[in-house]
């Protein structure tokens, strides 16, 4: 059996945000996305396998970023809330699509934004998720190229 560890190891805090660019980019394999101790989808790597050459911490994009130096850059000051970041406003919005409105979660602003960019041609596609129907506690993310497969996609997925 093979020892795991976290990739938090070289992930300084908590800056990971699962995208999985340093399990597409090992050449080793020896990186995986898997649920965490918190319920997160996270990178861990398979200790036996990895040699320690870093390229997936060079891709990383939370690996050097330094948070309060950003947020001071940007703002002029570190944000109350640094989970959240700094609110410079907030909107509320719904669909004006009577056929949208009923199927939708909260307001079905984004499918119909969506809809309106497949119409119009300024978009071929849209990397959407939706519950797996074979997992129904894990997401599918795929190319939705239609109105159908969008609103296929409709309510949100927190995990």
């Amino acid at each position: 059996m093979s020892k795991e560890s976290n990739i938090d190891f070289v992930v300084k805090n908590h800056l990971c945000t699962s995208c999985g660019t340093c399990v597409g980019i090992c050449p080793y394999s020896a990186l995986s996305i898997k649920l965490n101790s918190y319920g997160v989808f996270a990178p861990f790597r398979n200790v036996a396998d990895c040699t320690d050459c870093s390229l997936c911490v060079s891709v990383c994009p939370g690996h050097k970023l330094d948070y309060h130096q950003l947020h001071t850059h940007i703002s002029g000051s570190i944000p109350p809330n640094e989970t959240l970041g700094p609110v410079i406003g907030t909107y509320c919005g719904f669909t004006r699509d009577s056929s949208i409105l009923p199927q939708v979660q909260s307001g079905g602003v984004v499918s119909s934004l969506l809809i309106y960019c497949l119409h119009k041609g300024l978009i071929d596609g849209a990397i959407v998720s939706r519950w797996s129907p074979e997992k129904p506690l894990i997401p599918q993310t795929y190319i939705a190229r239609d109105r159908s497969a969008i609103l296929a996609s409709v309510g949100s997925i927190y995990n």
